[in-house]
C-alpha cells in the first residue's frame, strides 16, 4: 500500500517476506513541529505522538506501527 507526501513515497506491505517487523526508518522533513500538528488534528490517529527537540539530527517525531516498525521524521539542522 502506497503512501505518500512530498517527494517521499513509502510502499508498505503486510505480506511475509516483504521487510522485515521492528524496522527503522528515518524521513527528513522540512518542518516537523508543523507535521506533528496536522497529526494531532487527525480523529483516527491510534497514538499521538510527541517531539524530541535534543534528538540526534534534529528535533524528531516517532511513529511506530502497528508491526513494530519506527518511522524517525526528523528535522535537520540545515531546515532549521
Amino acid at each position: 500500500m502506497p503512501r505518500s507526501r512530498s517527494a517521499a513515497l513509502l510502499h508498505l506491505s503486510e505480506h511475509h517476506g516483504d521487510g522485515a517487523p521492528n524496522s527503522a526508518v528515518w524521513i527528513p522533513v522540512r518542518d516537523v513541529f508543523a507535521l506533528h500538528e496536522e497529526l494531532l488534528t487527525r480523529p483516527n490517529a491510534p497514538v499521538r505522538p510527541g517531539i524530541d527537540p535534543d534528538a540526534p539530527g534534529g528535533p524528531t517525531l516517532q511513529v511506530i506501527d502497528p508491526y513494530g516498525n519506527i518511522f524517525s521524521f526528523t528535522q535537520p539542522p540545515s531546515a532549521q
